[in-house]
């Protein structure tokens, strides 16, 4: 192709043959003007011989021709000889190519309101009226406007007159029976003209009205005296009623493979009826059987169905349809139809809209013709129509039809236009169809595509234009009028789509652009003098795109119903025997001809780094002409068109890291470290300005809008390159300056001063670095593969040297804040705390908020700085406690004036308490300030074992929490101290409120008094959560006092004044302004106040029924065993409320021996307990056995009591063992008390033997284990009588206690007492050794039977 181009560029130089050419190049001019020659005659072929309507503003074919020979500079000569040759060279074959797209509007036929619609198409003649104009000699297919006048100079130099062409051009007006046959066509269409079927056309179309029934009926009849011509015509005649006169004939037409329209014929016999095939033709019935079953396999085809109609003379008119779109009123069918056209004047398109039929339907005969290839299923398809335009019978419904006049279409564009669709006059909707002509010559030479052909006439066309226009300034890439139209007419004629001529039109534009660059060029370094600016308008370029673009988007249009154009996509455009170019390909390599040479200036425009001068992208673009790359990348190439992509992207890219890597290299230059070892100074110097240096490039870094939007339209993302290349070098600094810290602090590290400036530099260093590596990460997608993501590992070791800083900083705060608060004064009357404790928690929180912004990406490492900070934090907390503590010891705020003033309650002591509390208060918030949760969490999910977490969390919690518990500890020390010193202050007070009577008005008052008043200031200077804990240690205070100072043994008048003072102080403790809960204030010397107070207020009976109860329901086995006694008790009511109770001592068994010889000599006292409220009732005595540990007695007694006395609780049988004595006091053995509710209640007729035994342990009282109420009896005894009798008795009882002289049985798990009921059942009684009690074995009266034990 290069040398075909530069052989043509010679020629268009030379201007035709040189006679002083060398000889040894004569053979190689001559093949290539021999190519020239072909290529010019086509394109003088295609303008001379337009198919179509020829309109073109004054602009005949002629002229064309003559621009066409000043564009490729030919010799006048050899342009006249060509033109003589292609006047009588007509195209062989004209091709409409039609594309049905949609329809609209249509009327719904089936019952569900929609229809399912199918075209029918054929090409018809027009009326016989104008059938004149089939005479006309000139071709048909060309209209007759080549005899029109043109410019005389153009006349006289290029294009010969209309004379000459007559002259020098015999054209044939076709063979002699071709007339012949047209005559007799014409005569027969008129001798029926009575059934034709009337037309009506209009500026866009020619409607044709369907034939109605009683045209179809009529028959026409020519006689020409013989019988069988007769015949032959009537059955021509009911062929042409059926189809509309001709219009939709009866033979059909198929495509066979190779695209050539093949009648398909019916049987033998019909062949020979009709006289197409001669008998013995078998050759010929087998290749067309053959082209019959390649039909069939194509289905209903691409290109749908291809019929065939025949005029009265058998001429072959094809027809053809497309496919059902079901159930819809606006279908889209987008098929192409390839349709050979025989006389552009005198046919027309035709268009029939039918309904489809499932049951009936001209569609399945249409198949079924297909199938059967059977010349009378046509027929029956006619017949069919016309059943249902007059009778409305089974079969498709005619829905409308339209034509259109071929001779309208236009020779230099392609139609793309609405239709009405109509029927009987009416409109029942629209189709949209698009339609333009192709020519094919048989005579052109097939190695070359008129791909190639259209491309040479591109690119000369515009260097011819260009070339002119640049002569006085720059071109906007349009070409004049008859440019324009020899390129339209020749893409159109040719068959190329309007997507191939703009892409051939863009690259020419191109091409023409690269070459005038490289001549101005040229002329610049040449000649001072050439004019600047005479160079190709970008627009030319943008406006070719956005052309393309739209061709596109047309295109696309029909791709969101997900069609496709179906049907014959056939190249028209090429007929060559080899590969052709495709357009696409010649575009992409001309555009990457075109950004080469834009790309060549790009090392010569300002630096790209740093992003924040927005001048320089203008300087950029007008230099490399970017904006005509950018509309060319949006051209989708469609076979490597990703290649120009690269290329334009790698060169910008290439541009942008070298200006990004140059002006780091520059500011990072001066933060290099020395080798070797480096002062504490130096080293934070650089690792400061190596921080200044990434927080400028952290800047530059963010998103600049004008930057970011110019490469984007080069699919370029400037920001992405930015900053991966700042990531290299930035990340290859950092760790060079990282890793020599990082050796310094380890040898300093003994030095806080020295470690505390780098720990914080590098802390600094870390926060920018933090930053930028956000930003970066934003910026580039993939920022995984950055080297600043993991730049938490180049801090590793400086984290340990942070920690270490903030403890040290910490302190020292903690300490400056305690000296500079010496006066103790509020931060402001809102708050309750001083300047102390808000610069103590604001140094807790700058640590807290410090480790939150470092947010330190190793899990482990960022576990080890939590638990680190939570030390701190605590250790903090209290020594501020502690030292606060300290100062309030040193300055007497615990103890009154050394002038004897009373302690009062002072400002700076609540706010003392305060600040302790204020900074506590903030270990409450530690685990989330610090995220505790979430980072256990993060390290149990790491190291996938959920209990090290649990541990770890455990851990921090437990040093909080031990933390605020020795601070809260101190805190009350402080509480406790304040609230001893105000009770000191009212101690004789409070002594004269418990012990002096006639002044507990007065003390109580002046108690109340001054405690009110101390804590009132309390009150409004304390903080909520502290004053109820400094009220609360008080109100202990006092009860401390009340218990040191209460008396014993008092009257009851006494304590009850005590009683209601103590009320009185509870109440005003419990006030709403002190809030103390009763858990807060029932403490242990509540308990016991209480106590004391209750049992003292109690009369000396109470107290006595109270010791007894206790006696009678104590089941603790004592230690010793003193034997055990057997007794039956009952109680047997009688009148006016009087009771008597029955009492038998059965026996006794296992007593002590208190005589010298062992034994002793027992007898049992019966009285009933508290002689107080028991004294008419005497004690009843046993009679005395003598030398016997297990005496029997059965004696019985009564005791009458009244029932009131029975239901007293503490109302007890007292059975007292003694020993008898002649000599001396008897000896006291033991004692067991029953309580009267446990006595049997006995029934009529019932004795005592009724009753159940009880067998009970002999016990032995101790003075160290009387019960309280024994205690008061017994100081009352002072003043009270009854108290003092009982205590008496009591004491003496407990002297008489002796010693046993006996053995005591050793009782094991299997000794048993065993006693035996009516020689019947056993009852055995069991004493467990270490027991707590011995059960009371009770025998059932239903045992009993009424006899006696």
């Amino acid at each position: 192709m290069a040398e075909l181009q530069k052989a043509l560029d010679e020629v268009h130089n030379e201007g035709g043959s040189n006679p002083n050419v060398d000889e040894n190049h004569q053979d190689n001019d001559t093949a290539i003007e021999d190519e020239f020659v072909e290529f010019y005659n086509q394109v003088v072929r295609t303008l001379l011989h337009p198919l179509g309507k020829f309109d073109c503003s004054g602009i005949s074919p002629l002229e064309l021709v003559s621009h066409l020979q000043k564009v490729l500079n030919v010799d006048q000569a050899l342009h006249s000889s060509l033109i003589k040759d292609q006047v009588n060279k007509l195209p062989e074959k004209v091709i409409l190519k039609l594309r049905v797209i949609e329809a609209k509007d249509l009327k719904p036929m089936d019952s569900n309101g929609l229809s399912d619609p199918y075209f029918m198409i054929s090409l018809g003649t027009k009326t016989a009226s104008r059938s004149g104009t089939l005479e006309r000699k000139s071709n048909p297919n060309m209209t007759p406007q080549v005899e029109r006048k043109t410019d005389s100079s153009e006349h006289s130099e290029t294009t010969p007159t209309s004379e000459q062409l007559k002259k020098d051009t015999s054209i044939d007006d076709g063979a002699e029976s071709r007339k012949n046959k047209k005559q007799k066509k014409i005569a027969r269409i008129k001798s029926t003209g009575k059934g034709d079927a009337k037309m009506s056309t209009d500026s866009n179309a020619t409607t044709e009205t369907a034939p109605s029934g009683d045209q179809l009926k009529k028959e026409g009849s020519v006689d020409d005296g013989s019988e069988k011509s007769k015949n032959k015509k009537q059955k021509k005649i009911t062929r042409n009623k059926s189809g509309s006169k001709g219009d939709i004939g009866t033979k059909v037409v198929s495509l066979d493979e190779d695209g050539d329209d093949d009648p398909t014929y019916g049987t033998t016999d019909q062949l020979k009826r009709e006289g197409s095939v001669d008998d013995g033709s078998e050759k010929l019935k087998n290749k067309k059987q053959k082209k019959v079953a390649r039909n069939k396999s194509a289905g209903k085809g691409d290109m749908g169905t291809k019929l065939s109609s025949m005029d009265g003379d058998g001429d072959e008119e094809p027809a053809y349809r497309t496919t059902v779109a079901k159930e819809t009123l606006h279908p889209i069918w987008n098929e192409i139809f390839l349709i050979e056209v025989t006389n552009v004047e005198d046919q027309q398109l035709q268009m029939f809209l039918w309904d489809w039929d499932e049951e009936g339907s001209l569609w399945n005969v249409t198949k079924s013709l297909d199938r059967k290839h059977k010349l009378a299923g046509v027929q029956t398809i006619f017949r069919h129509m016309k059943q249902t335009m007059e009778h409305g019978k089974s079969m498709d419904d005619f829905m409308g039809q339209f034509s259109v006049s071929l001779c309208e279409i236009s020779a230099s564009s392609r139609i793309d236009k609405w239709y009405k669709i109509k029927k009987q006059s009416k409109t029942y909707g629209q189709c949209r169809l698009q339609m333009q002509f192709v020519m094919k010559s048989g005579d052109e030479d097939n190695t070359v595509s008129h791909v190639v052909m259209y491309y040479k006439l591109s690119k000369a066309i515009h260097k011819y234009e260009g070339e002119l226009t640049m002569q006085e300034g720059s071109w906007d890439g349009k070409l004049s009028a008859k440019s324009k139209l020899a390129l339209d007419l020749y893409a159109v004629q040719r068959g190329l789509t309007q997507m191939a001529a703009l892409n051939i039109d863009l690259a020419a534009l191109l091409e023409f652009f690269v070459e005038m660059k490289a001549v101005h060029s040229y002329r610049t370094e040449t000649d001072q003098n050439t004019k600047e600016g005479h160079t190709l308008d970008e627009k030319a370029i943008q406006e070719a795109t956005i052309a393309i673009h739209a061709e596109k988007l047309a295109m696309s249009s029909l791709a969101i119903y997900g069609l496709a154009g179906k049907g014959s996509e056939e190249d028209m455009s090429s007929h060559q025997g080899i590969a052709a170019p495709e357009p696409s390909d010649i575009l992409e390599s001309s555009a990457s001809l075109y950004i080469t040479e834009c790309l060549k200036k790009l090392d010569e425009c300002p630096a790209f780094f740093p992003p924040t001068h927005v001048e320089i992208l203008d300087q950029v673009n007008e230099i490399c002409r970017l904006d005509s790359i950018q509309s060319l990348l949006k051209v989708k190439f469609e076979n490597i068109g990703s290649g120009i992509i690269k290329k334009v992207q790698g060169r910008i890219v290439s541009v942008i890291k070298d200006h990004t890597k140059q002006w780091l290299h520059e500011v990072l230059q001066q933060v290099t470290l020395p080798d070797g070892d480096i002062e504490s100074e130096e080293l934070c110097d650089k690792i400061q300005k190596l921080n200044e240096v990434i927080r400028q490039v952290t800047v530059i870094c963010r998103t600049n809008d004008a930057f970011k939007k110019f490469f984007n339209k080069l699919q370029v993302d400037y920001f992405v390159v930015v900053s991966e290349e700042v990531d290299q070098s930035v990340s290859k600094v950092l760790q060079n300056v990282l890793s020599k810290t990082d050796s310094f602090l380890q040898r300093h590290k003994k030095v806080p001063e020295k470690v505390n400036d780098a720990s914080i530099a590098t802390l600094q260093l870390y926060m920018t670095v933090k930053l930028i590596r956000f930003l970066l990460k934003q910026n580039v997608p993939s920022s995984d593969e950055l080297d600043i993501i993991n730049f938490h590992d180049w801090f590793q070791n400086s984290l340990i040297f942070w920690m270490m800083t903030f403890r040290y900083e910490t302190f020292n705060r903690v300490l400056k804040a305690l000296e500079m608060d010496k006066d103790v004064k509020l931060v402001h009357a809102v708050v309750k705390y001083s300047n102390s404790a808000v610069d103590v928690q604001s140094c807790f929180a700058k640590v807290t908020e410090e480790w939150q912004n470092i947010n330190f990406g190793c899990i482990d490492s960022r576990l080890m700085a939590i638990t680190k900070i939570t030390i701190l934090v605590c250790d903090g907390a209290k020594l501020y406690a502690d030292k606060l503590y300290g100062i309030l010891a040193e300055n007497g705020f615990y103890e009154g004036g050394k002038d004897g003033s009373n302690f009062d309650i002072k400002d700076k002591l609540c706010i003392t308490l305060n600040n302790i509390e204020h900074v506590r208060a903030y270990l409450d918030n530690l685990p989330s300030l610090l995220s505790w949760e979430r980072n256990v969490e993060a390290l149990a999910k790491h190291h996938g074992n959920e209990d090290a977490g649990k541990r770890t969390y455990n851990a921090l919690q437990r040093l909080t929490n031990k933390t605020s518990e020795a601070i809260l500890m101190k805190t009350a020390q402080m509480e406790q101290q304040i609230a001893q010193r105000m009770c000191a202050e009212v101690r004789k007070s409070i002594k004269h409120l418990v012990n002096d009577p006639s002044k507990q008005d007065e003390s109580l008052d002046a108690v109340l008094k001054y405690i009110d008043t101390n804590l009132q200031t309390m009150y409004n200077q304390l903080m909520p959560q502290i004053f109820p804990r400094i009220t609360k240690a008080l109100w202990i205070e006092l009860l401390a006092r009340f218990v040191a100072l209460i008396k014993n043994g008092q009257e009851i008048s006494y304590y009850e004044n005590l009683k209601s003072n103590l009320e009185q102080l509870e109440s005003y403790f419990q006030h709403s302004a002190v809030i103390l809960k009763d858990w807060q204030m029932h403490n242990l010397d509540y308990a016991y106040l209480s106590g004391e107070l209750q049992i003292n207020l109690q009369t000396t009976e109470q107290l006595l029924l109270k010791f007894f109860a206790i006696l009678g329901n104590d089941m603790v086995t004592q230690k010793d065993d003193w034997g055990h006694i057997e007794v039956q008790v009952g109680m047997q009511t009688t009148d006016n409320n009087k009771a008597i109770v029955h009492v038998k001592v059965l026996n006794a068994t296992n007593l002590p021996g208190m005589d010298a010889d062992g034994t002793s000599d027992p007898f049992v006292l019966v009285e009933l307990c508290p002689e107080v409220t028991f004294h008419k009732n005497k004690t009843h005595k046993t009679r005395t056995i003598s030398s016997n540990l297990n005496p029997v007695f059965n004696e019985a007694f009564e005791f009458h009591v009244s029932m009131d006395s029975l239901a007293l609780m503490g109302a007890v049988l007292q059975f007292t063992v003694m020993d008898h004595d002649l000599l001396w006091y008897d000896d006291f053995i033991g004692e067991v008390f029953i309580p009267l509710d446990q006595a049997f209640a006995m029934q009529d007729g019932q004795t005592i033997d009724h009753c159940p035994t009880k067998v009970l342990p002999i016990k032995r009282p101790h003075e160290e284990e009387m019960p309280v109420c024994y205690q008061v009896l017994k100081a009352r005894s002072k003043w009270d009588k009854d108290a003092r009798n009982f205590t008496t008795k009591r004491q003496a009882t407990m002297k008489m206690k002796k010693s046993r002289t006996d053995k005591p049985l050793k009782l094991t798990p299997n000794n048993s007492l065993k006693t035996k009921k009516n020689d019947q059942s056993e009852t055995t009684i069991t004493t467990e050794v270490n027991e707590i009690a011995v059960p009371t074995i009770v025998i059932d009266e239903a045992q009993m039977n009424g006899n006696d034990c």
